[in-house]
C-alpha cells in the first residue's frame, strides 16, 4: 500500500516544441522575453541540484518494503525527466529569441543580433 496519492503529471503532457510568443506593441520585448526564459533555465538547475541531494536512499526504504526502494527510484527519474522536459523547452525558447521571434505585421524576425535595428533602437 502506498503512502501518497498517484502524480497528476507527465513529462508526455509538454513534450513537443514550445509556442513562441510574437513580437508586437503590447507585448514584452525580446530581451525581457530572453531574461525572464534565462532566469527559468537557472532555477531548473537549481532544483535539479536540490533533487540530486535529496535522491532516495535504501537506507530510508528498506523497513517498508523490499520493493519501497525501487519505487522511490522510478519516481525520482520520473521527476527528473519532467524537469529535463522543463529545461529542453525553456532552452528551445531562448533560442529562438536569440535568433528572432516574428514581429506582428512583418515578415522578419525581431532580433537577429546586437546590430539588429531592434536591438538598437531598444538599447537607445
Amino acid at each position: 500500500m502506498s503512502n501518497h496519492s498517484e502524480p497528476t503529471w507527465a513529462a508526455e503532457s509538454i513534450s513537443g516544441p514550445p509556442t513562441l510568443p510574437v513580437i508586437h506593441l503590447n507585448g514584452r520585448s525580446p530581451e525581457d522575453l530572453l531574461r525572464q526564459q534565462r532566469n527559468v533555465l537557472r532555477a531548473v538547475e537549481a532544483l535539479r541540484e536540490a533533487l540530486a541531494a535529496a535522491s532516495p536512499n535504501s537506507r530510508d526504504y528498506y523497513v517498508l518494503t523490499p520493493e519501497a526502494f525501487v519505487t522511490a527510484t522510478k519516481e525520482h527519474q520520473a521527476e527528473l525527466a519532467l524537469i529535463a522536459a522543463i529545461e529542453e523547452r525553456h532552452a528551445a525558447l531562448c533560442l529562438a529569441i536569440m535568433k528572432g521571434l516574428p514581429i506582428a505585421g512583418s515578415k522578419g524576425p525581431a532580433m537577429e543580433g546586437p546590430s539588429s535595428p531592434y536591438m538598437k533602437q531598444s538599447l537607445a
